[in-house]
């Protein structure tokens, strides 16, 4: 069997691809079964860090990146599906970015430094200079 090429590396990436169980235990039963969907159904074709990671918050800008996920082929993901996966991502990105926006900030700017360090091709190709916008949620 052929091996795949390598995954390009993202910011995201480097960054941990699940929630920790004491803050996803505190979800409401509605967002932990959207965060397990997400997770079998988003992986199959990236890391769950990309998102879990992502700068992301709105929920118009989740809707158009799960809209456009659930159009791949493979997917798999069905529009009540799409629908539960956008309202965790909405929720976890107010959870843990827009309600704690100095712990989100540093765990972006620990995120840089790490692919800085790891990855410093990628880095300097890819981002360099654009830091504060990296920083910023949207």
């Amino acid at each position: 069997m052929p091996q795949q090429p390598p995954r390009d590396v993202h910011l995201e990436d480097v960054g941990p691809d699940r929630l920790p169980y004491a803050q996803f235990s505190n979800y409401p039963d509605a967002m932990q079964a959207g965060y397990v969907l997400f997770t079998q159904r988003c992986s199959k074709c990236h890391t769950p860090a990309r998102p879990l990671n992502s700068r992301i918050a709105s929920r118009e800008l989740w809707s158009r990146y799960v809209t456009q996920m659930q159009r791949r082929a493979g997917s798999g993901i069905t529009l009540e599906e799409a629908r539960k996966i956008i309202d965790f991502l909405v929720y976890d990105s107010k959870v843990r970015k827009l309600d704690r926006p100095d712990e989100w900030r540093a765990h972006r700017e620990a995120l840089l430094e790490k692919l800085k360090r790891e990855h410093p091709d990628i880095y300097e190709l890819e981002y360099a200079g654009q830091e504060e916008t990296l920083l910023t949620v949207r």
